[in-house]
């Protein structure tokens, strides 16, 4: 050692650089992990779809509660313990439909199945909502019958 300079052997250096390396390894495979877990969690929800032309956001679920006068409904997502009660805003731009054919938020009834399906970009949502079934669908008429619910006892 002369003149106060160190000498750095190879082994060091040749260390130096594979710590280096399993470091960046080790954190590229971390964020492809992340990626790909954010990816498939979601692909299972099936509710975000997106493309041109398509709904972007699908919810599914049972009608808790109607207020016609307010222009919302209630419905009921996700299952097991912890499901969300969630208010649709049914405001001119909603479509509300039963088997193909327009109909009145006066013609939805607690219980019935519906899917509401959002398209459109931010600031200019539309909303679809189809009553696939509940109450009103096996009456046959249309209605439903009211026996059921509400006896008071």
């Amino acid at each position: 050692m002369q003149g106060g300079l160190h000498m750095v052997s190879f082994r060091k250096v040749a260390v130096f650089i594979s710590v280096v390396g399993l470091l960046f390894g080790v954190a590229s495979m971390v964020d492809a992990a992340h990626t790909k877990a954010h990816k498939r969690s979601s692909a299972e929800s099936g509710e975000m779809r997106g493309g041109p032309g398509k709904p972007e956001m699908i919810l599914q679920g049972p009608v808790l509660a109607v207020s016609p006068a307010a222009g919302f409904i209630v419905m009921r997502h996700g299952a097991g313990k912890d499901p969300e009660e969630l208010p649709v805003d049914i405001d001119y731009k909603t479509s509300l439909m039963r088997g193909g054919r327009t109909i009145s938020i006066d013609e939805i009834k607690v219980g019935d199945r519906i899917k509401v399906s959002y398209a459109g970009q931010p600031g200019d949502v539309s909303k679809t909502v189809d009553v696939m079934g509940g109450p009103s669908m096996r009456s046959g008429s249309g209605r439903a019958s009211g026996t059921r619910r509400g006896s008071g006892m």
